[in-house]
């Protein structure tokens, strides 16, 4: 059976121990971001991973093209690994919209797109995928 994002990141975090850092706090891209990528390059020597947000029916297909492409080029201008999900999650017949089978509701993946999301990131990590 495929696992959900969280359990696979528990159990990378589990085998990998500091691979895995986890920001919880809401972040404000405009302004922290940068602080964040710095504070853990200095303390704790990582690099973080931008993933850029799933298909979502819920946003402006503009807008949330437009964070993509922020997104990407802040990663690549810092030298970060970046996961853009959209290639394997949008619905070809709806320009900005998770594919049926991976949508749990128009805003969040179900287990099924929480499993493709969680093989986009092993892949950009050069991860086996999991089971």
């Amino acid at each position: 059976m495929a696992q959900d994002l969280r359990s696979y990141l528990d159990a990378v975090k589990t085998r990998k121990g500091d691979d895995v850092q986890v920001v919880t706090q809401e972040v404000d891209p405009a302004f922290e971001l940068t602080a964040i990528v710095v504070k853990l390059v200095r303390q704790v020597k990582r690099r973080p991973v931008l993933v850029c947000p799933p298909p979502s029916g819920a946003f402006h297909l503009e807008r949330a093209q437009a964070l993509r492409g922020g997104l990407r080029d802040y990663a690549y201008a810092q030298g970060l690994t970046y996961v853009d999900p959209w290639a394997a999650m949008e619905d070809p017949t709806r320009r900005g919209w998770l594919r049926p089978e991976l949508a749990l509701d128009v805003l969040h993946p179900n287990e099924q797109g929480q499993y493709v999301l969680a093989e986009q990131i092993a892949r950009a990590l050069g991860w086996p995928v999991p089971p």
